[in-house]
């Protein structure tokens, strides 16, 4: 097999990987990945058991500093992950698929120095991933002292609809606000094309007897999944877009007289926004701030898609500081 379609392989084991569990892609996971690379040039050994922690749970020598050393000889120094992925739990199962893919290939066949050559191309592929990372353009939102809070959400919904992002984005802001109100309990976090595989979520979010769900296109299918909530005993929150609550107001009333609380969106993140920052002009600039922070640290968390971040304007980060 030549080297031109082992780095096509490569490629293929890569994206099938992301594929099955949506984490393959990740800024870990690519991290972790170019570190085992790295050693496999100087040391090909693909007992799994070599590359583990003696906790089992991290992968030996995977740090930041280590890969920022690998991406430099690459031409790459931006910023890319403090942690080298160590703090992922599912890296080390990934990394095992790595060397399950590589003893496919029967590369003691080849010599070490041909091996070193495709390893090195395999990492080349990974640090154009990175690249990708990078030149992802986040949502740009534009920010004016005089717009409130509920305009600032409103212009970020919005936008991510013109974008075709506002389903992700209307749930990650969601489970931002949840976190700033509530800092102190875990806000569970999951990719948003994951949510209807989990099948034994209640809904987008749930804190103590309370379900959330989170939809920016309100049908039949929500509403069914309020229903088995409220049968269930639980308190339900369906929380949509402003500009869709006419469409299920109704509905929603007449099915389930008062048991289901419709909010917007806008309202809903806005509001304790305006709260926590005690109804003052500094205070609730300030809660923006974090609101957005804590919106892009979730998404970066679990979402691919890094467009899917928010640039926070100069202009708000400035009022905040000043």
């Amino acid at each position: 097999m030549n080297q031109q379609q082992l780095l096509k392989d490569f490629e293929n084991w890569f994206w099938s990987l992301s594929a099955q569990d949506g984490e393959g892609g990740t800024k870990g996971m690519i991290a972790v990945s170019l570190v085992v690379l790295d050693k496999l040039k100087t040391d090909y050994d693909l007992d799994f058991s070599k590359y583990l922690s003696d906790d089992g749970m991290q992968v030996k020598g995977a740090s930041g500093e280590k890969t920022k050393k690998i991406l430099a000889r690459f031409g790459e120094t931006r910023p890319f992950l403090v942690e080298g992925g160590r703090t992922s739990r599912g890296t080390p199962r990934r990394i095992q698929s790595l060397l399950e893919f590589l003893k496919s290939k029967k590369l003691e066949d080849f010599s070490s120095d041909q091996r070193h050559e495709i390893f090195h191309q395999f990492q080349s592929f990974l640090v154009d991933q990175v690249r990708e990372f990078f030149n992802r353009k986040k949502i740009k939102i534009v920010f004016n002292p005089n717009m409130s809070s509920f305009q600032v959400i409103s212009s970020i919904i919005n936008l991510s609809k013109i974008e075709k992002k506002w389903g992700p984005v209307a749930q990650h802001l969601v489970g931002a606000k949840l976190q700033l109100r509530f800092p102190e309990l875990k806000i569970s976090n999951e990719r948003v094309s994951a949510s209807d595989e989990v099948t034994n979520r209640k809904g987008d979010f749930m804190m103590q007897s309370t379900v959330f769900h989170v939809t920016v296109a309100p049908g039949e299918k929500v509403l069914e999944k309020c229903r088995m909530n409220v049968l269930d005993g639980y308190r339900v929150y369906l929380i949509v877009p402003s500009e869709r609550l006419g469409m299920i107001q109704s509905q929603v009333q007449d099915t389930f007289d008062g048991k289901v609380q419709l909010v917007s969106i806008e309202n809903f993140v806005s509001q304790n926004v305006d709260e926590i920052g005690e109804f003052g002009d500094k205070r609730i600039t300030q809660e923006l701030i974090n609101l957005l922070n804590l919106y892009n640290q979730r998404v970066d968390a679990v979402e691919l898609d890094k467009s899917l971040m928010i640039e926070i304007p100069n202009s708000l980060t400035k009022l905040g500081n000043g």
